[in-house]
């Protein structure tokens, strides 16, 4: 009986593509989308530690968004992953310099309370919220408004950037910031003096469940 033997050639080849398929992608967009799959239980096992794994891989490869996703495994500690503020702050910067806004977000986060290993520097928190302001991220508008009103008790002048930026995030919805902007107008700081404004972003905040914002009206008689 006649057996069909391969040429070592082929041999090798099929060898070579079988290591391939098992040690999985190679493009850094697909093990991105990999390391998705099996944090969101997609198709796979639901296996966090596989995620990072290729969410790594990735962002050794350059890509932002898995730089950003690595990022958070130090940030927060997953998967067994030791919190690293560090190398998350490393990360984050990867994915921010390339423009990537919840990167730029978190990074000043970081920087803004230091810890872990990580220097706080609170300047360069700023910076970062500001580039992710600029792109419209209302939790970084937020941040800045925070920053420059707790300046504004040394200098009242910062409570006119931090009414500014209250108020951006304010336009986006937020409750809270509708709430800030409130107050500010209220006792006019940083803007002029302006009740009835003040009343009518009260009532935004509190159409949203903003507790504060509903006591205060309630206060005022509305």
């Amino acid at each position: 009986m006649k057996r069909f033997i391969l040429p070592m050639v082929c041999v090798a080849l099929l060898f070579a593509c079988g290591a391939a398929l098992a040690s999985g992608p190679t493009d850094p967009v697909d093990q991105f989308l990999l390391g998705q799959k099996h944090e969101k239980g997609d198709g796979v096992a639901k296996d966090m530690k596989k995620a990072f794994y290729w969410y790594e891989k990735s962002a050794k490869q350059g890509f932002a968004p898995a730089q950003f996703e690595t990022a958070t495994y130090y940030d927060f500690g997953e998967a067994g992953v030791k919190k690293d503020y560090v190398t998350a702050a490393y990360w984050y910067g990867e994915a921010a310099r390339q423009g990537e806004v919840n990167s730029r977000y978190n990074l000043g986060g970081l920087l803004w309370e230091g810890g872990y290993g990580l220097e706080r520097n609170r300047e360069k928190a700023m910076d970062w919220w500001f580039l992710a302001s600029l792109q419209g991220h209302a939790g970084a508008q937020h941040n800045l408004g925070y920053a420059y009103a707790q300046r504004g008790k040394q200098d009242p002048e910062q409570f006119k950037k931090a009414y500014y930026w209250y108020r951006r995030a304010a336009d986006q919805g937020s409750a809270k910031d509708q709430w800030h902007v409130g107050v500010f107008l209220e006792n006019g700081l940083g803007v002029e003096k302006n009740m009835d404004s003040a009343v009518c972003w009260y009532r935004k905040a509190a159409a949203q469940g903003h507790a504060d914002a509903k006591k205060r009206l309630q206060k005022l008689g509305y």
